[in-house]
């Protein structure tokens, strides 16, 4: 056997469904999808989709683990067909909170307010104004969620420096609390509720993220968006990894491990390609729904 074709047989096998193994809850992350539910192995923007993605999560995921999303799972267009597809793929495969990104309000911020109800966005620093009824918060309260016998505290902040990057009209629909006075508030409150772990979803990089856990104690992870993927540090008692960009890629964080240092030690991060490993059923169905309904627009006669 060929040194390249080993290769590839050695990837396939990485991406085959496995059987968990795994003895403590296991924080699952993801980050950047940016609209790409189908995978692209082009050379400019290769990415795997989310069929690929989510395989691999159905496969190893169990119960008694935690799955969050840092955020910018949209890309930023509004496109009703696409967004339902991914956000009810994202349901069905149990993700507990999605970070509200750049991207996720130029889909349209009052999509994400209408839906809040239904789908797992979660951002505590946000207000989005609804011309009928005035400013309304999108996550006036963090979320207390339980993983095995143990309680997880979880808040999402949207970094300050978002704002200018939203185009003019988005920017006037939406307003963002201080980020580290709400999380000292937040932060308090899920103690006070029993969470023995406080993680942070903060769409930002760590330019923004530090001074914050510099000013705000009691939170044990923080996963940054604009990261890069750049391994785990620990800062003071608190683990920061980065959610990786551009959809690629799957972390996981070993939550039995109490200790910082050992816990950032156990972070793995899994490269996903759209030529290799299995597809999710339930979300090439979407796809093949998605691609019917542009077929249907583009039959259909102009006004």
């Amino acid at each position: 056997m060929s040194r390249s074709l080993a290769a590839v047989v050695a990837l396939c096998l990485l991406l085959l469904p496995s059987v968990p193994s795994r003895a403590s809850p296991t924080l699952f992350f993801t980050g950047a999808l940016n609209g790409r539910l189908e995978g692209c192995d082009c050379k400019a923007s290769p990415a795997p989709g989310l069929s690929k993605i989510a395989a691999w999560i159905r496969a190893e995921r169990r119960a008694s683990d935690l799955l969050l999303d840092a955020g910018d799972v949209l890309d930023g267009w509004p496109d009703a067909g696409l967004e339902e597809a991914i956000l009810q793929s994202y349901v069905d495969l149990g993700y507990a909170a999605v970070a509200v990104g750049e991207n996720d309000l130029g889909a349209g911020p009052l999509k994400i307010l209408a839906g809040r109800g239904r789908l797992p966005f979660l951002c505590n620093n946000l207000s989005i104004l609804d011309p009928g009824s005035g400013w309304a918060e999108l996550s006036p309260e963090p979320l207390l969620s339980r993983a095995g016998d143990r309680s997880f505290g979880i808040l999402a902040l949207l970094e300050s420096e978002a704002l200018p990057r939203l185009d003019p009209e988005t920017r006037a629909l939406v307003r963002l609390a201080d980020p580290v006075a709400r999380a000292a508030e937040l932060v308090g409150e899920l103690r006070r509720g029993g969470a023995s772990t406080v993680i942070l979803l903060y769409h930002g990089g760590r330019a923004s993220l530090l001074p914050l856990l510099e000013r705000v104690s009691g939170i044990d992870i923080a996963l940054a968006a604009h990261d890069g993927g750049q391994g785990a540090v620990v800062v003071g008692r608190t683990v920061v990894a980065g959610a990786g960009g551009d959809g690629r890629r799957v972390f996981d964080l070993d939550l039995g491990r109490s200790d910082p240092r050992a816990r950032a030690a156990s972070l793995k991060g899994r490269l996903f390609d759209a030529r290799f490993g299995p597809d999710e059923p339930s979300v090439l169905a979407r796809l093949e729904a998605y691609r019917a309904e542009l077929r249907a627009r583009l039959r259909s006669p102009g006004p």
